[in-house]
């Protein structure tokens, strides 16, 4: 089926401290779509640290008709992206201006705010002016490019219409964060692109002949993400609580605090034990499933149920009047502390 890459609709409401909204056009089926977020990051003297994604994005929604589907924060996406391979996750070039104009310094400027001006819009940016731009080139993906079959990539992409004329709107919130100094950080450009095709989504049925039977009510089959914050000041705790259970679940990602890393995990469906084991043999596990080296992050723990190329790799949350993840870190410091469970889970929505 013919791919078609191009400009995306217009991201609006682009401001700091501002939630941005992409509003996706109906009709295609996506695959992903990129957004090249541009900002100036300026300091006192020369010599700082470019903007990180961090300045640039903060908390990310997925919309289907209203409904937040997918909920997580910038950093987190990419980090989770990373993990499955190096080349998903976000890349950030100084001098390139909403990525139209390229800046060649032979990277004298890269290190400091020295060097060769800036060409820009506008004219030149003398080369003593402690500003640089930065733009990420921050992708959300539907489709899976990291998968080893074609079939299995696309098995989650994100159609918009159907056979029998029903569509979704589809809108992607992207928050824009307050810098903690004000003016540090300038008001992002952003722009979007999409890849996608016009594959229709499928119906609740098929008909003998394989075809998708439209008098039955039509589905969307999606990986939802959403955010667990648990609080614990003990070196053991447990999630029982899921939020949403209906779905199966593919993939958990515990975001710790520094000096508390995950020491070793369990996982329990109505007390049988589905996993038991160390960080160490956790990462290695999916290490060997082809993930990156990104996946030995001391703070950062991808438990994944769908860890290999068979999508139906997952645990189904509503087998299981219980579903348990028992925690044990290494040290846990005094006091009221923090980790984030990022939870993937697929589930299909029935559209009205």
């Amino acid at each position: 089926m013919e791919k078609v890459l191009q400009p995306s609709s217009t991201v609006e409401n682009v401001g700091i401290g501002q939630v941005a909204t992409h509003n996706l056009r109906k009709g295609p089926f996506y695959h992903h779509v990129t957004y090249y977020v541009t900002v100036w990051k300026t300091a006192a003297t020369a010599g700082f640290t470019s903007a990180t994604l961090a300045d640039a994005l903060d908390l990310i929604e997925v919309r289907i008709n209203t409904q937040a589907r997918r909920t997580i924060k910038a950093t987190e996406l990419d980090t989770i992206q990373t993990a499955w391979g190096a080349i998903y996750g976000t890349v950030a070039t100084d001098y390139l201006l909403n990525d139209a104009i390229t800046i060649d310094n032979g990277g004298a400027d890269r290190a400091n705010a020295t060097g060769n001006p800036i060409q820009g819009p506008g004219g030149t940016i003398p080369n003593t002016f402690t500003q640089r731009p930065t733009t990420f080139e921050f992708t959300i993906y539907f489709s899976e490019a990291w998968r080893k079959s074609y079939s299995a990539e696309r098995f989650f992409g994100l159609p918009t219409s159907w056979p029998n004329g029903k569509t979704v709107d589809v809108q992607i919130a992207l928050k824009v964060p307050s810098p903690a100094v004000a003016g540090l950080i300038s008001v992002p450009q952003i722009r979007a692109e999409e890849f996608i095709d016009f594959a229709t989504g499928p119906h609740q049925k098929a008909l003998a002949n394989g075809k998708p039977d439209t008098s039955t009510p039509a589905v969307l089959p999606f990986v939802h993400f959403w955010r667990i914050n648990k609080n614990y000041s003990a070196t053991q705790f447990s999630i029982t609580d899921w939020g949403n259970t209906s779905g199966k679940m593919q993939q958990i990602t515990l975001f710790g605090q520094t000096g508390d890393t995950l020491q070793k995990y369990t996982i329990k469906g109505d007390g049988t034990v589905k996993r038991d084991t160390t960080k160490f043999g956790n990462d290695n596990l999916n290490y060997r499933y082809d993930w990156g080296t990104a996946v030995f992050n001391a703070n950062v723990t991808h438990i994944a149920g769908d860890v290999s190329d068979d999508v139906t790799d997952w645990f189904q949350f509503n087998l299981y009047r219980n579903f348990e993840l028992a925690i044990t870190l290494s040290q846990a410091a005094a006091g009221n502390k923090n980790v984030v469970a990022l939870v993937q889970a697929y589930d299909v929505i029935v559209l009205p």
